[in-house]
């Protein structure tokens, strides 16, 4: 539950939210696409249902878990890559739901990204730095993926760090990671 008063509270959701989303749209309401998987677009899908929610005059203080609410304050405190993956642990599934449990829409997209990309890229750094790299070292990064979320946090660094390479060199972003750029257009 968070302690502090409701007034400020709200007050935080809102202007939170109108900071990210002048920050991640354009005019046109288009997304701009160098913050994919930035820590202001993870912030954002966090803060969003709050403030629709707070804007429907609701008291939602006591649903808000105080270690998110923590995360996302720390990560518009000082934007870092760690604070940064830190938000991703909301969208994924948690230790105990990791096997078989429901999670949200936008969770989904964001494991199957972090599935194709992330680990295509941690596999790509794994040969880079390793020149022994091989078939059963390839097994047990499979497996680790599938195992635990321990390999879905290894992948959230390097579909990161993917990206930014991409933003720094001017390439585009693949089709496929548009897919969460138009989810979040569409619920604008």
């Amino acid at each position: 539950m968070i302690s502090e008063d409701r007034d400020s509270f709200d007050s935080w959701v809102i202007e939170t939210y109108r900071e990210l989303h002048s920050t991640l749209f354009d005019l046109d309401r288009r997304f701009i696409m160098r913050y994919m998987l930035s820590g202001e677009m993870l912030c954002y899908l966090i803060v969003k249902p709050w403030y629709e929610r707070v804007m429907n005059l609701e008291d939602i203080r006591s649903e808000v878990p105080q270690d998110c609410l923590y995360d996302v304050r720390d990560y518009l405190g000082y934007r870092c890559m760690d604070n940064q993956a830190g938000l991703v642990r909301w969208f994924v599934p948690s230790e105990e739901s990791f096997f078989g449990e429901e999670y949200s829409e936008i969770g989904a997209i964001i494991v199957s990204l972090l599935v194709k990309y992330g680990f295509t890229e941690r596999i790509r750094f794994l040969k880079e730095k390793r020149p022994d790299f091989n078939e059963d070292m390839f097994k047990r990064e499979l497996a680790r993926l599938f195992d635990s979320p321990e390999g879905l946090e290894d992948c959230i660094y390097h579909l990161m760090d993917y990206i930014d390479r991409l933003n720094e060199s001017g390439e585009e972003i693949p089709e496929e990671l548009r897919v969460l750029t138009r989810h979040l257009e569409t619920t604008y």
